[in-house]
């Protein structure tokens, strides 16, 4: 329930608007579905934000962590709103007419709708939860292209709208101000232009699959060549993109030595600025000689958490062992991997865990039951029963072992040294042993008889001796731990310049062993007297493992440019 200090009697009329926020109004009852994975992720979080501020309303928490719930929903409203206002440009800018254009103006209405209901809740809590009245103020720009194309295909709903952002003091600009719609006529376009298009785009694809199936031979294109082959993918780009009809613009400097500022400047549309840009992009990128590489030296190290290592050039000295604790590693060298004689890359301490593998504590028996080592001490008194013995307690279950996370290494240019790689998982933990059932307790003896001869005329017999009490079940046994699974390993190298992998060991733990189950009690024994009743019964053993534990699964290995271990 709500938790009201001061509002009491608003408290259903506000627990039913959050509620319709989320349950009638909220983002998923968007009838017309977005079809565009970006504005379905933005309104997923956007009601995530606003489930837990409704979550947190509904109990009596501080006032600050509510007011941080507020502000956090309403950030994601508004970016939720930027997101759909975004895509519905492009959209339109794409086609004004198409069915994701339409559908995107949908997708605006149901978000404006939307809006109007989440902003009359935020005008009511902002001033209770201690916000000024312009602590929720979007930009005069915000939802303005949402409101631009709900206009243009929404007219009936343009007043409605717009009179209900007017009086929560929103921007609605944007409802004055439609898309406009382009004329339906396009100018025609020769048949062949696409087949043209097809064309260089096809023997562009091949001429770069044949590179590709040159490097995976240990052919490089030389560095002095590269350009030449981004002069091929610019003008298969810019040939492709102009036959298929494609559009772009690039507009910009050209830099010239010695001087100060740029004289040069350019501005292109269509297959000439692809040329451009893919000419830029590929010199700066696949050409432009790099200034001089830096170098890391790579120590060992033992990770807390998966990490992402990107380094130009790495230095790994002899002796390193780099432990990721079951922790992912992920290590890029753009430039070389040099190891000075040895290292080794693992999950765990492996020597050490073997060492300390401690089995699961021992259970203690059940008791024994209370028995008797006399008589009874009246006359022809029988003899009381011996107590029966306590189960035996179960015995624990092992631990399971360990997991082995992912080992990825990529190296763009040489790789030289030795590497060890022990990514495996640990061994399950043995079951313990169930606990011996408690024993049965004695009987008590008879009580005396009386009388002068060994028939006892006109006195008494001696009483009967008491039954002997029953063993106890033994405990049950504990079942082994399950064995961790071994880590996928994948490693590239570029140009193997002596590089050897000595040793890959990917595989699982091996199942923890099931405990024994406990032996039961020994049984009680009767009392002496006239007759005794008998002894106890001896106790069962404990039960068996439901199950074995199993073992661990060997992780996948995938090597480029380095042979498996011999």
């Amino acid at each position: 329930m709500f938790y009201w200090s001061q509002y009491g009697s608003k408290q259903s009329t506000f627990r039913i608007w959050i509620k319709s926020l989320i349950v009638q109004e909220g983002l998923e009852v968007n009838d017309a579905s977005s079809d565009d994975a970006e504005v379905e992720r933005c309104k997923a979080e956007a009601h995530a934000a606003l489930k837990a501020l409704v979550n947190i309303l509904q109990t009596a928490a501080g006032i600050d962590e509510k007011r941080e719930k507020l502000k956090d929903a309403y950030t994601r409203e508004v970016r939720c709103g930027d997101c759909i206002g975004r895509r519905s440009v492009e959209a339109f800018d794409q086609n004004a007419r198409s069915a994701r254009t339409v559908n995107m103006a949908d997708t605006s209405l149901n978000f404006l709708v939307h809006l109007v209901k989440f902003f009359t809740v935020v005008r009511a809590r902002q001033a209770e939860l201690g916000f000024g009245a312009q602590a929720f103020a979007p930009s005069p720009a915000s939802f303005s292209n949402m409101q631009r194309l709900v206009a243009l295909y929404y007219k009936d709903r343009v007043e409605e709208l717009k009179k209900s952002f007017h009086d929560l003091n929103l921007p609605s600009n944007g409802f004055d101000r439609p898309f406009p719609m382009p004329p339906e006529s396009t100018p025609s376009v020769p048949k062949w232009f696409p087949i043209a298009g097809v064309i260089f785009g096809a023997l562009t694809l091949l001429f770069f699959m044949a590179l590709v199936g040159a490097s995976l031979f240990g052919y490089q294109v030389p560095p002095d060549s590269r350009f030449l082959v981004v002069v091929v993918l610019a003008f298969g780009a810019a040939l492709s993109v102009s036959f298929l009809g494609g559009n772009a613009a690039a507009e910009g400097k050209i830099p010239i030595p010695f001087f100060k500022d740029h004289p040069i400047a350019f501005s292109a549309t269509g297959g000439v600025a692809i040329l451009i840009i893919v000419l830029l992009i590929g010199y700066w990128t696949y050409v432009r000689p790099g200034g001089s590489k830096a170098i890391t030296s790579l120590g060992s190290v033992d990770l807390k958490e998966s990490t992402n290592w990107d380094y130009d050039s790495v230095l790994v000295p002899a002796n390193t062992v780099i432990q990721t604790n079951g922790n992912d590693l992920f290590m890029h060298a753009k430039g070389d991997l040099t190891i000075e004689d040895d290292a080794i890359v693992r999950a765990f301490d492996y020597e050490a865990i073997n060492e300390n593998q401690a089995l699961p504590v021992s259970v203690a028996p059940g008791r024994d039951g209370l028995g008797y080592t006399g008589s009874a001490s009246g006359t022809g008194a029988e003899g009381r029963d011996g107590k029966n013995g306590e189960v035996g307690h179960d015995g624990a279950n092992g631990l399971p072992g360990k997991s082995a996370g992912k080992i990825k290494i990529v190296v763009d240019g040489k790789a030289r040294g030795k590497l060890r790689v022990l990514n495996r998982g640990t061994d399950g933990q043995h079951g313990a042993d169930g606990g011996a059932g408690g024993k049965g307790g004695n009987g008590e003896g008879g009580g005396p008889g009386s009388g002068s001869s060994l028939s006892y005329p006109g006195g008494r017999h001696m009483g009967s001796g008491g039954k002997g009490g029953d063993g106890a079940k033994g405990g049950n046994a504990g079942r082994g731990g399950d064995a961790g699974s071994g880590g996928s390993v994948t490693i590239s190298v570029a140009h193997n310049d002596r590089f050897i992998l000595k040793e890959l060991d990917v595989s699982g733990g091996k199942a923890g062993p099931n405990g024994s189950p406990g032996p039961g009690g020994s049984p009680g024994r009767a009392g002496g007297g006239h007759g005794n009743r008998g002894a106890g019964n001896s106790g069962d053993a404990g039960s068996l493992a439901n199950s074995s534990a199993k073992d661990g699964k060997p992780g996948k290995v995938e090597l480029h440019g380095v042979d498996s271990p011999k």
